[in-house]
């Protein structure tokens, strides 16, 4: 069997290895398709009747049950703390308090998690309290209009989507974090 395949192609395998492998051009104004924009694919987390989206597919989303932590005097209080996660110091924020969200009677048994979002120096960190799920969301799915959100969080939504009855909000994570960086300066 072997023999009828290096025949049929006429190298050996490991001629095939070093040989230079040649991609065609890819046309500069090929078509895309619009809807494909609006497309998302990723996870999300739920805060409050919220389900805050991340570009899981562009960037790196870490789940951890603990971090060593470090409070930081004269903060504001939605600045929970500063984490080092493999040697990088990493802002940990809780979204409930910065958005000014009641928080949801919890019943004691779920241990909040710390969700990481990007690398290095532009990693930043929410408090979750569930895992993030992964979503696939389609342009039929996206809203015309940005419905009334935290004020905080308003200048930063790029897209929102209704789906299976649900509100889901595609955000400028690292925009966000930067401007409220500057608040505790």
């Amino acid at each position: 069997m072997e023999g009828v395949a290096m025949k049929s192609a006429g190298k050996l395998p490991s001629e095939l290895l070093g040989r230079k492998f040649e991609l065609p051009d890819r046309d500069a104004n090929a078509f895309v398709d619009p809807d494909e924009i609006y497309r998302f694919r990723g996870h999300a987390f739920v805060l409050d009747n919220m389900r805050l989206l991340l570009e899981t597919e562009k960037t790196v989303c870490e789940v951890f049950d603990s971090l060593a932590l470090c409070r930081l005097p004269n903060t504001p209080p939605w600045l929970h703390g500063i984490a080092n996660q493999r040697g990088n110091m990493v802002p940990i924020f809780d979204l409930h308090l910065l958005f000014a969200l009641k928080r949801a009677g919890r019943d004691g048994k779920k241990k909040q998690k710390y969700l990481i979002f990007g690398q290095k120096e532009s990693a930043v960190g929410m408090l979750i309290e569930d895992l993030p799920v992964r979503v696939d969301l389609d342009p039929e799915e996206r809203m015309s209009a940005i419905p009334p959100l935290p004020a905080k969080l308003q200048p930063y939504v790029r897209l929102c989507y209704r789906h299976e009855g649900k509100l889901w909000i595609a955000w400028d994570v690292q925009a966000l974090f930067a401007a409220v960086s500057g608040e505790i300066a």
